[in-house]
C-alpha cells in the first residue's frame, strides 16, 4: 500500500505540471500479452517519473524477452493520472475526430451534460494510447513495483487465485484426475479431465475453450478468426452483466430463446418495448412487479405472465432479495439489441 501511496502522490504532481501519467509496471517474466513502454529521460531531477520514449504492441516470445534483458522496458498498466484540463485540450488539439461531435452535442442540447447514445455510438473507435499518448509530448510513466495484475490473460487470473494442492483453480462442476496448474471454469455442465497440465479450460453454456493458458496471443488470433467467420458466440454472448443484474442464455434454436435472468435488489430494466420477439416469463425466486402499457402487476414464484411484441413493459424488483425467472422469446429475430428503450434510471435510453 505504501508504494502504491507513493506513485500516486508522484503521478499527482507531473500532472499539476501539465504531464499525462501513466504507471509502468517491473515486468518479472517474459509476458507476451500485455504492452510495453521504453522508458526515457527523467522530466525532473527529484523523482522516479520519466519522458516515455516509445509504446509498444504486445510483443512475441524472443522480444518480451529482450525487453527483461535490457531493463528499459516496463509493463504497461494502462492506469493514468492528469488534470480534467490537459486531457480536454489534449483530446481538442490531437484527436479532434472524437472531442468535436461531444462538443456539438453539448450545444445541441443547450447545456445539457447528458451525450445522445448515438453520438458515442458514431465516434471513432481508438484505443486512448493511440489517440493521445502516442501523440503527445507530455506522456510520463512512474516505474514502480506495486502487486499489479492486468488479469487479461488466463495466466494471470490463474495466478491470483486459490490453487488447491495440485495448483489448480477449479470453478463450477470440475472433476479433475491426475491434473496440474490448469485454470478450469464450469459455467453450466461437468468438465472432466485426467491426465493434463498447463490448460485453461473455460466452459462458457455454449462453447468451451481449451489453450495453453501460456499462449495469450493466440487467443486474440481465434476471436478474430471467429468474429471472421460469423460465429455467434462472438456476436450474441450467452452470458452478460447488466446494471440491474445478469442474465444467461440457457439454449436457443430456430425462433426461440431461453434465458435465466436475475435482477438485484431494488434495481429495474428499462421502460422497453421488443419489436419482433414475445416473452413468456416464469419467476423462479422473489417477487417480480410487471408493467405492461399502464397496468401494474405483481408476480410470485412460480407464477408466469406474457409479454406481447410492441407492447410497453418493465420488469422490477421492488424487494431487498434477488429476483431470478426463466424467460422464453419467441419470434422471428432474437438478438439482444431488438429493444427500444423510453425510460431508463441508468441513462441508456435514447434522449
Amino acid at each position: 500500500m505504501g508504494a502504491l501511496k507513493s506513485a500516486l502522490m508522484e503521478a499527482v504532481e507531473a500532472a499539476k505540471q501539465g504531464y499525462l501519467v501513466t504507471f509502468g509496471m517491473q515486468p518479472d517474466r517474459a509476458e507476451t500479452g500485455y504492452g510495453y513502454i521504453r522508458i526515457g529521460d527523467p522530466i525532473n531531477a527529484e523523482g522516479r517519473t520519466c519522458h516515455i520514449d516509445q509504446f509498444v504492441e504486445k510483443p512475441d516470445l524472443e522480444t518480451a524477452q529482450q525487453y527483461m534483458k535490457s531493463g528499459a522496458f516496463l509493463w504497461n498498466s494502462g492506469m493514468f493520472v492528469f488534470s480534467v484540463k490537459t486531457i480536454m485540450d489534449s483530446y481538442d488539439k490531437l484527436c479532434p475526430a472524437i472531442m468535436d461531435p461531444i462538443r456539438n452535442s453539448y450545444g445541441r442540447l443547450l447545456g445539457s451534460k447528458t451525450i445522445h447514445p448515438d453520438v458515442y455510438a458514431n465516434l471513432p473507435s481508438m484505443p486512448f494510447d493511440i489517440a493521445i499518448m502516442e501523440k503527445t509530448d507530455k506522456a510520463a510513466v512512474i516505474p514502480c513495483n506495486i502487486g499489479w495484475s492486468d488479469v487479461g490473460t488466463w495466466e494471470s487470473v490463474w495466478e491470483i487465485k486459490e490453487k488447491n494442492k495440485d495448483g489448480n483453480v477449479l470453478e463450477g462442476r470440475v472433476a479433475a484426475v491426475n491434473t496440474k496448474d490448469c485454470l478450469i471454469r464450469s459455467s453450466s455442465m461437468l468438465v472432466a479431465t485426467i491426465g493434463v497440465q498447463n490448460l485453461a479450460i473455460i466452459e462458457n453454456g455454449d462453447s468451451i475453450l481449451i489453450a495453453d493458458k501460456t499462449d495469450s496471443m493466440s487467443m486474440k488470433t481465434l476471436v478474430t478468426a471467429l468474429k471472421k467467420e460469423n460465429a455467434p458466440e462472438t456476436i450474441d454472448p450467452t452470458a452478460e452483466r447488466r446494471p440491474w443484474g445478469n442474465f444467461r442464455v440457457v439454449s436457443h434454436g430456430g425462433g426461440y430463446k431461453i434465458k435465466e435472468t436475475t435482477i438485484d435488489p431494488k434495481q429495474m430494466m428499462s421502460l422497453q418495448m421488443h419489436r419482433h420477439r414475445s416473452e413468456l416469463v416464469t419467476v423462479l425466486e422473489g417477487t417480480a412487479r410487471i408493467r405492461l402499457e399502464d397496468e401494474f402487476h405483481t408476480v410470485k414464484a412460480q407464477e408466469s405472465f406474457f409479454i406481447p411484441a410492441k407492447i410497453v413493459h418493465r420488469i422490477e424488483n421492488p424487494t431487498n432479495k434477488p429476483l431470478r425467472y426463466i424467460e422464453l422469446q419467441s419470434g422471428d429475430y432474437l438478438g439482444e439489441d431488438d429493444i427500444v428503450r423510453f425510460d431508463d434510471v441508468y441513462g441508456r435510453a435514447a434522449a
